[in-house]
């Protein structure tokens, strides 16, 4: 049966035609995501908390509010003394939702940085950041929610200046200088969400630990991994694993086996040979979508989904000439 004979029974297989699977600039990325928190999260432009007189800061920053009457200020290219300094003088009563800093350079976040601010949210991408100093966040222990840090210089996690922050739910830390994730590094957070993508790294076994009832989602894309790490073993709640474009031949017999809440793997770009049915022990009857784009099989790995249902599987066209697969959802790609 060819794989268009197969691809036309609707009851079996569904089919979706991906565009060439092409990694966004990182400039790109942030437009949309400047996007996205325009959109989502404000809903009136707003004169920002200082004088009109102050040029420097009205020429490079946008302040909006959104629903709950939060003020949001985003900049680029600011001189962040004199933005901080600002904040202090007349921000320090106004609830801020978000507060995004990018293409500033900032070099090193200080003591009491943000001491005295209330913000939920702080995105400072691109700035260059290598130093952070333990208490830096000093404030901002019950307040902050989500900090973005991506695309700096960070070569270590600042365990010291996070562990306070026990109101956090994600950490980016993508695109830095990151080589080492030790024992403990998240020690004290209770992290949902855990970016570290884009970083040359080394997981201890211990490196999410305290994270185990509370991590969901793990993004480990473009980390230099050579199997998936052992770090993972015990993360029973974690529904997102990321682990695309690696170094990962084959997936150790019952690596995945304590992931029970595992409904998304993304193994594109790897260089995966072959996939048996052990390969997914553990995950059985949660794992609803997989990827393996770009990697090295060259026969579609029936055998390896036979006891999976409601799959979605992303996989190159040419791997269908020869089968049909009840209860799999096939999305095609490059």
């Amino acid at each position: 049966m060819s794989a268009m004979d197969c691809l036309a029974q609707p009851r079996t297989t569904t089919t979706t035609t991906t565009a060439a699977n092409r990694r966004p600039s990182r400039s790109r990325h942030l437009a949309h995501s400047l996007v996205y928190l325009l959109l989502g999260t404000t809903i009136a432009r707003a004169q920002c908390p200082w004088p009109r007189e102050v040029v420097e800061l009205n020429g490079s920053c946008l302040c909006a509010y959104n629903l709950r009457n939060e003020l949001s200020i985003q900049c680029t290219s600011v001189n962040f003394t004199l933005l901080m300094t600002v904040l202090h003088q007349r921000a320090a009563s106004v609830p801020l939702d978000l507060l995004y800093v990018n293409g500033t350079r900032i070099s090193a976040l200080n003591d009491r940085t943000f001491d005295g601010l209330s913000v939920e949210n702080i995105q400072f991408s691109s700035c260059g950041i290598y130093n952070i100093s333990d208490g830096a966040f000093r404030g901002l222990e019950d307040k902050l929610k989500n900090l973005n840090l991506q695309d700096n210089r960070i070569s270590e996690v600042p365990t010291a200046a996070l562990s306070n922050l026990r109101r956090l739910k994600l950490l980016d830390l993508s695109g830095n200088l990151l080589t080492n994730i030790p024992k403990d590094a998240f020690k004290g957070l209770r992290l949902s969400t855990l970016k570290l993508a884009e970083n040359d790294l080394v997981l201890s076994e211990g490196a999410f630990a305290g994270l185990e009832s509370t991590l969901k989602n793990l993004n480990l894309k473009e980390t230099n991994q050579k199997t998936i790490p052992k770090a993972i073993i015990n993360l029973p709640v974690l529904a997102f694993l990321d682990i695309a474009q690696n170094e990962i031949r084959s997936l150790e017999k019952g690596i995945l086996r304590n992931l029970h809440s595992l409904t998304a793997l993304n193994l594109e770009r790897n260089i995966l040979q072959s996939l048996v049915p052990e390969d997914f022990t553990g995950i059985n009857d949660t794992l609803s979508s997989l990827s393996l784009l770009n990697n090295l099989i060259t026969g579609f790995p029936v055998r390896a989904f036979n006891t999976l249902s409601e799959l979605r599987v992303s996989v190159p066209e040419l791997l269908l000439a020869s089968y049909c697969v009840p209860a799999l959802v096939l999305s095609l790609g490059d």
